[in-house]
């Protein structure tokens, strides 16, 4: 599954969100932002591959419709099965293209000497999913992020998945603003148990806390691996 498209993209991997500035967004439609999304990461070109994405709203009425307007759902493996059992839902809509771009559970680095916004650090070049599947490059992670916005790394202001006091209760679900959803909201990184990393071979392994090093995300995260995504207000690890 994980090269068939590359297979039927001429070799290519697609980029993230707006050329490689949020890992875990993802436009909802190939047409949602023409220029932007083309040869991005959107749920309708996954949708191929991937099931589990529901289209209940006219996509041409989406630009004309209120917050949260858009009720396409997303389940089954869109979604970490700590935080919602995979059930239908909508997701997280992102601020400020409310019906149009949604929060993945997942975050997705693929392609990364193509990206624009920001162009890759030397690190992200070793680190990442460029266009082989090498078995020692980064292609997806649960999605663990800091909102730089809303305050310093040792506040409340990190999602993730797999938490020590309950998993799933720091995610982004749901269609609310970023980045509460389904009544969940953002904590501190010293409740994460770990994140799960997808290599480009396919093999997961499983990160703990103490790989991830929270004691040096707490006090400098940017000197973490990390694609800084500052600009939209989030910082992405990996």
């Amino acid at each position: 599954m994980l090269a068939t498209p590359q297979e039927e993209n001429k070799g290519h991997y697609f980029n993230p969100w707006i050329g490689g500035v949020a890992p875990g967004i993802t436009w909802i439609y190939n047409n949602s932002a023409p220029g932007q999304s083309d040869g991005e990461f959107t749920v309708e070109r996954m949708a191929q591959y991937i099931q589990g994405f529901e289209e209940r709203t006219p996509r041409a009425s989406l630009s004309g419709l209120p917050i949260g307007g858009n009720k396409d759902t997303l389940g089954g493996v869109w979604y970490c099965p700590e935080v919602n059992s995979q059930e239908p839902s909508m997701p997280g809509w992102f601020w400020p293209f409310f019906n149009q771009a949604c929060w993945m559970h997942f975050a997705y680095f693929g392609n990364v000497t193509s990206w624009k916004n920001p162009t890759p650090t030397p690190r992200q070049k070793l680190d990442l999913v460029d266009r082989d599947l090498s078995a020692d490059k980064v292609l997806m992670t649960d999605l663990l992020a800091y909102f730089v916005g809303n305050g310093p790394p040792n506040g409340t202001n990190w999602a993730f998945h797999h938490g020590k006091n309950g998993s799933g209760s720091h995610a982004i679900t749901g269609w609310a603003d970023v980045p509460d959803g389904n009544a969940n909201a953002p904590g501190s990184i010293q409740d994460m148990a770990g994140i799960h990393v997808l290599w480009g071979d396919g093999h997961v392994t499983w990160k703990t806390d103490s790989d991830l090093q929270v004691q040096k995300l707490l006090t400098n995260p940017a000197g973490q691996p990390n694609v800084d995504s500052s600009g939209s207000g989030y910082m992405t690890f990996y």
